[in-house]
């Protein structure tokens, strides 16, 4: 029993170090798989700027989909 790890309750710097960690890995993982559905919005948005009824530029639409991982990192370091 002695060479276990003591458990002690996390100070502010665990919970950013956690929640950068988290961040990072979504962000690292996730925002790659999503070139092709980007891909796909863009060209969607090119389209609707044709025809007179602009969409929000693909930069927001990547920037939303970082932001709700991001997000969830926060939850993922909550819990």
């Amino acid at each position: 029993m002695a060479g276990m790890v003591k458990i002690h309750a996390w100070t502010p710097m665990d919970f950013l170090l956690m929640f950068l960690m988290w961040a990072v890995m979504m962000v690292g993982m996730m925002v790659p798989t999503a070139v092709r559905m980007t891909l796909i919005y863009a060209a969607g948005a090119r389209k609707a700027e044709r025809q007179g009824t602009p969409l929000a530029p693909p930069s927001t639409f990547v920037a939303g989909y970082i932001a709700m991982w991001t997000l969830f990192s926060v939850g993922a370091t909550a819990a």
